[in-house]
């Protein structure tokens, strides 16, 4: 703890009137975070959804998706125990006709 606190002090700057400057951070771009961490899990699973009930989409897109979003859902802790039960969401995406 005391090499930490050393090491704050040395690398502090100190202005003319003795009061400590906090360097400003740089604005960081969304994408590039994005880029880096990757988008929130929740904006991945909006997406998937939109275009499974997308009907414009072709079905391989709209399966693709609804493969996507199962696989978000199981990695949110089993969504409660919902993981596997997208036999009724596909059917309400694609009714019998």
């Amino acid at each position: 703890m005391e090499s930490l606190l050393r090491w704050g002090i040395e690398n502090s700057t100190v202005s003319p009137d003795g009061e400590t400057v906090v360097p400003q951070g740089k604005d960081l771009d969304p994408a590039i975070i994005d880029q880096i961490l990757g988008r929130p899990d929740a904006l991945l699973m909006k997406e998937a959804l939109d275009i499974a009930v997308d009907e414009k989409q072709s079905i391989d897109a709209r399966i693709q998706a609804l493969d996507d979003l199962e696989m978000l859902v199981e990695n949110i802790d089993n969504a409660n125990g919902t993981s596997g039960n997208f036999s009724s969401l596909f059917t309400m995406t694609y009714p019998q006709t």
